[in-house]
C-alpha cells in the first residue's frame, strides 16, 4: 500500500490571540509555508485577506519516530484577530493541506476562531476503542460539521484517558504491530527477563503480556489493571496506538487480511467494535482540525492506578521494566498531547533532547535512559491558557501527596506545593475554568466504598482515588475554595468516572460565597457497569439525603451541594452513557447551560437545581 503524506491530523491545538499551534503526523518530512488568513464576507461572496505567511523552517519542529514516520508541531507566535472567522492551511510541494485532508463544509482552508471570551465549550474523557458503545466524539463532530462556524464551540477539553495503554484487545494489538511494521517505527532495548528488544514483541505475546510484566515485593503484579494481558510496553506501541486513535488513515492498511484472520468469539466481537470505531474517525478528524483542543493525562494514558499509592509508585519505579513503560507512556503523552498544550514550555533545546528517545535504539542506547529519566523527573505538566475565563489544567498524577507513615493508603491527588501553585494561579481572578481529571466533588457513597476498601488494604481493587481520600489534600482544597480572596465563579470540568453529573456548590455561612460548579462528563467511549451504578446512586440518595447527619461526617461539610437532575425519565442524577459534555457560559463566567450529547445524537440537559442542598 502506498502511504499518504498525512497519516494523522491536523489537530488544532493551542490557539490564542498571540499564538497558533497545529499538530500532525506524516510519512516524510515536510517543507513549505503556514498560511493564516482572515475571511471577509461581502455581498454573500467570500473574500480572503492575507494576514500571515510563515515558513515552516521557522515555525515547525519535526521529530522522526520511524523510517517512514514524523510527528510535526507547527507553533507560530503571531497576532490573530479575536471573534473573527479565520482559515489556516499549509502550503506543501504536494499541494495544500486542505486538499489532502477533508475540511468542514468542503471549504478552502480550515476555518477556526479565536474567542475573546469562552462562551461555549466541549469536554469529556475516557475513550476506550473496543468498548461496545459508540464514539460520542464522532457524533459531536457530525453535529459541528452541519453548523456554520459562528455556532462552533470555542474549545474542546479532553480531560484524560485519551488512550487505554493498559487495556488493549488482541485485534487492536495486531493492528498496532502492523502499523509499527508499515511505518518502521523505531524499537528499543527492554530490561525484561524473557525479551531483550521491543522487536521481539511484534506478532507475538497476544493476551500474554501479563507473563512479561514483573511482580512487586509481595509477589503481586505491579501493574494493577485487571486487563493487563495486552498492556502497551514499547515506545513504538504507544506511538502506533495514538496514531490509530487520531486518524482513520492507518486503519485501511491491509484491511482485508486483518479482517479475515481467524479469531475466537471474544476477539471477533472486539474486532466488530473496532471496525465501527474506525468507520467514524473521519468525523472526529474534522472536529479536531477546526476546534482548538487541549488535553491532560489520567491513569490509563500510562497505566491503571498510576501513582495511586506511595507503595505502588515505589514498587513501579524500583523495577527497570515498569519504570521504562511509565517513561514511554509519559514520552508519548508529551509527543501526542502535552507538546501542543503549551508549546512554549518545550523550547527547541527541550524538543531536541527528548526527541532523541524516538531514534533507533542502537544509535542512542546510552542516551536513551537519560532522556527517559528526564521525562520521569519533569514536573510542569500542568498549564494554563489566558482565555476569559482563565483555563487552568491540573496535573493530578505526577505531583501526588503520599503518606510517609501509611504508603499503602491512597495518595492526595496533588501535594501541598502543587496546590499552593494552583492557588497562586487563581488569585485576583473573578472567574476560572478548572480542569481536574477526577471530580473534585464526587458521589459520596462511592467515596465511602473506596474508603472501606482502603481500610481493608485493597485500594487498588476499587480505584480508590478521589480528592477526599487524603486528609491533607482534601482540607487544603476546601480551604482554597473557602478563602476570602478566592474567585467568585469556579467551573470545574472533570471526567474519569465513566458517568456524568453536575453539582452547584456554595460555602456554608458566607453571604458572598463563591459559586462552584462541578461538571463531569465521562466517557467519550466508555460506560460504567450496570446495575452497579444504579445501586450506588440509590444508596447515595438514602445515606446522604439533604437532611442526613452523615453529610456532617464528610470532609466537605463546610460546602452546600445541590445536585442537578437531568431531564431524563426517572429520578437518576447520574447519566450512564457515552457522551460529550456541552457547557455554555454567560458573561459572568457562570454556566447558563450544562448538557450532554450522547453518542446516539440525543441531548440531555442539566437544568439548575430546585431541591435542598446536602
Amino acid at each position: 500500500m502506498t502511504l499518504p503524506l498525512i497519516i494523522a491530523g491536523p489537530i488544532l491545538r493551542r490557539v490564542t490571540q498571540h499564538e497558533f499551534s497545529l499538530w500532525l503526523a506524516t510519512t516524510a518530512p515536510i517543507s513549505g509555508e503556514l498560511l493564516l488568513q482572515t475571511v471577509q464576507h461581502q455581498l454573500d461572496h467570500q473574500q480572503t485577506a492575507h494576514q500571515h505567511r510563515l515558513s515552516l523552517v521557522d515555525v515547525a519542529e519535526q521529530i522522526q519516530i520511524g523510517e517512514r514516520a514524523w510527528v510535526v508541531l507547527i507553533h507560530a507566535q503571531c497576532e490573530l484577530p479575536l471573534d473573527t472567522e479565520l482559515t489556516y492551511d499549509v502550503v506543501l510541494p504536494q499541494g495544500l493541506l486542505s486538499a489532502l485532508v477533508p475540511t468542514a463544509h468542503n471549504q478552502a482552508g480550515f476555518v477556526f476562531r479565536v474567542a475573546s471570551r469562552v462562551h461555549y465549550l466541549l469536554h469529556g474523557s475516557c475513550r476506550a476503542l473496543h468498548d461496545p458503545c459508540d464514539d460520542a466524539l464522532a457524533t459531536i463532530g457530525n453535529d459541528i460539521a452541519d453548523k456554520p462556524s459562528s455556532e462552533w464551540p470555542d474549545l474542546l477539553m479532553m480531560s484524560g484517558d485519551q488512550i487505554y495503554a493498559d487495556h488493549v484487545c488482541s485485534p487492536l494489538m495486531e493492528k498496532i504491530h502492523r502499523v509499527i511494521s508499515c511505518l518502521g517505527l523505531y524499537g528499543e532495548a527492554l530490561p525484561a527477563e524473557r525479551i531483550t528488544h521491543s522487536d521481539d514483541l511484534l506478532g507475538g505475546y497476544l493476551d500474554e503480556r501479563d507473563s512479561l510484566l514483573p511482580n512487586g515485593p509481595k509477589g503481586k503484579p505491579i501493574f494493577s489493571s485487571t486487563d493487563v494481558s495486552n498492556h502497551l510496553i514499547s515506545l513504538a506501541e504507544f506511538s502506533a496506538m495514538y496514531l490509530l486513535v487520531w486518524s482513520p488513515t492507518l486503519w485501511e492498511l491491509e484491511q482485508t487480511a486483518f479482517l479475515d484472520r481467524p479469531r475466537n468469539k471474544k476477539a471477533q466481537a472486539e474486532l466488530g467494535y473496532l471496525t465501527t470505531f474506525a468507520s467514524t474517525l473521519s468525523q472526529v478528524r474534522t472536529l479536531l482540525a477546526h476546534i482548538p483542543t487541549y488535553m491532560i493525562f489520567d491513569d490509563h494514558d500510562v497505566t491503571d492506578d498510576w501513582n495511586l499509592t506511595g507503595t505502588w509508585q515505589s514498587d513501579a519505579m524500583a523495577h527497570p521494566l515498569t519504570r521504562q513503560i511509565i517513561s514511554n507512556g509519559l514520552l508519548s503523552y508529551w509527543l501526542y498531547q502535552g507538546w501542543g498544550n503549551e508549546p512554549q514550555t518545550f523550547d527547541r533545546h527541550h524538543v531536541k533532547a527528548w526527541g532523541r528517545a524516538f531514534k533507533p535504539a542502537a544509535l542512542v542506547n546510552a542516551e536513551l535512559q537519560q532522556v527517559k529519566e528526564a521525562v520521569l523527573a519533569f514536573d510542569s505538566w500542568d498549564y494554563q491558557v489566558e482565555t476569559t475565563p482563565k483555563l487552568i489544567v491540573l496535573d493530578t498524577r505526577t505531583q501526588r501527596w503520599h503518606s510517609s507513615s501509611r504508603p499503602h493508603r491512597p495518595s492526595g491527588l496533588m501535594d501541598w506545593e502543587a496546590l499552593m501553585r494552583f492557588q497562586y494561579r487563581i488569585l485576583d481572578q473573578d472567574e476560572v475554568i478548572i480542569v481536574s481529571p477526577a471530580p473534585m466533588f464526587g458521589v459520596k457513597v462511592i467515596e465511602v466504598l473506596q474508603r472501606l476498601a482502603t481500610w481493608l488494604r485493597q485500594p487498588l481493587a476499587v480505584d480508590a482515588e478521589n480528592w477526599m481520600a487524603h486528609r491533607g489534600s482534601a482540607n487544603t482544597l476546601v480551604s482554597i475554595f473557602t478563602h476570602a480572596k478566592t474567585p467568585q465563579r469556579f467551573v470545574v470540568l472533570s471526567g474519569d468516572v465513566h458517568y456524568s453529573f453536575a453539582y452547584d456548590i456554595e460555602v456554608r455561612g458566607r453571604k458572598s460565597s463563591p459559586n462552584l460548579f462541578q461538571i463531569t462528563c465521562s466517557g467519550f467511549k466508555n460506560q460504567f457497569p450496570e446495575p452497579l451504578l444504579s445501586v450506588c446512586e440509590l444508596a447515595d440518595r438514602w445515606l446522604f439525603s439533604p437532611n442526613s447527619p452523615l453529610n456532617w461526617l464528610t470532609k466537605r461539610k463546610s460546602l452546600r451541594i445541590r445536585k442537578r437532575d437531568p431531564n431524563t425519565k426517572g429520578a437518576r442524577r447520574l447519566v450512564n452513557a457515552s457522551a460529550v459534555g456541552e457547557v455554555r457560559l454567560n458573561y459572568q463566567g457562570e454556566p447558563n447551560y450544562i448538557g450532554l450529547m450522547k453518542s446516539n445524537g440525543e441531548r440531555i440537559d442539566f437544568p439548575p437545581p430546585k431541591g435542598q442542598a446536602e
